[in-house]
């Protein structure tokens, strides 16, 4: 498998080095756990996310070469969050303002206690993440995605809202 070009400047790791000179080589001020990747099995967890950004840093890197894509993306984002934020009002449902592709959406009075309303989306298939990590018991952080990942999550977030959960016991 090729992967992306942009991954080709990448330096790999040399397994055995001590930690210092490692910190100096790739600019690191901290390290919390280093594990090298000599194992024939999938990395851990923690060495996963490592990877994972510094492939979301090569990724980075090359956008920066082509700020012409990254202007048109970042127009439609700003289209489709401002087309949320809007589709969430007309229901009533509070948001803080964002200009990143994520937005806090407030869930404290919806059919399930705020506690656990992050758990239900997710067992209905939205890609929510609950708020009170981030310091906001009560609200969920929303991704702005494609138009049918939004129409989705809408959707999930609608059977949850009262009126919905009295109309489905009412029949």
């Amino acid at each position: 498998m090729r992967l992306a070009p942009a991954l080709d400047d990448i330096v790999a790791y040399e397994p055995g080095q001590p930690i210092e000179p490692v910190m100096r080589r790739f600019g690191l001020s901290e390290v919390v756990k280093l594990a090298s990747m000599e194992s024939p099995q999938p990395p851990f967890p923690e060495d996963q996310a490592a990877i994972v950004a510094a492939m979301a840093q090569a990724a980075a890197i090359e956008a920066l070469k082509h700020q012409d894509e990254v202007a048109l993306r970042r127009d439609e984002n700003a289209r489709q969050r401002d087309d949320m934020v809007a589709a969430l009002a007309a229901r009533g449902r509070a948001t803080v303002p964002s200009e990143a592709n994520f937005m806090l959406v407030d869930t404290r009075d919806l059919c399930h206690p705020h506690e656990e309303v992050c758990g239900v989306l997710l067992s209905m298939g939205a890609i929510v993440r609950d708020g009170t990590a981030l310091g906001c018991p009560g609200w969920a952080r929303v991704s702005v995605g494609t138009q049918s990942e939004i129409d989705f999550f809408l959707q999930q977030l609608a059977a949850l809202e009262v009126d919905a959960q009295q109309d489905v016991q009412g029949r």
